[in-house]
């Protein structure tokens, strides 16, 4: 799917018994950074699409918003 910016997305879902599973724990990864994701950034041309998009269609829920005074939006 597209975003409101026309950038593409992806949403895998991994199952239990997919092929990408069957090795799983096999092959220690050494260099991931994390195992879990807290935090996700999205830069956007139309914030009211974005909003839309990202909270209505996804379900995502805004944590912080970039601001070098906190008064206006900077990034």
């Amino acid at each position: 799917m597209k975003d409101a910016d026309g950038h593409q997305l992806e949403i895998v879902q991994y199952l239990p018994t997919g092929w990408n599973r069957a090795g799983k724990g096999q092959v220690p990864c050494t260099d991931r950074i994390s195992v879990h994701m807290a935090h996700l950034g999205i830069l956007v041309g139309s914030l009211d699409a974005a909003m839309k998009f990202y909270g209505d269609v996804l379900g995502f829920r805004e944590t912080w918003r970039g601001s070098k005074d906190g008064k206006i939006l900077s990034w």
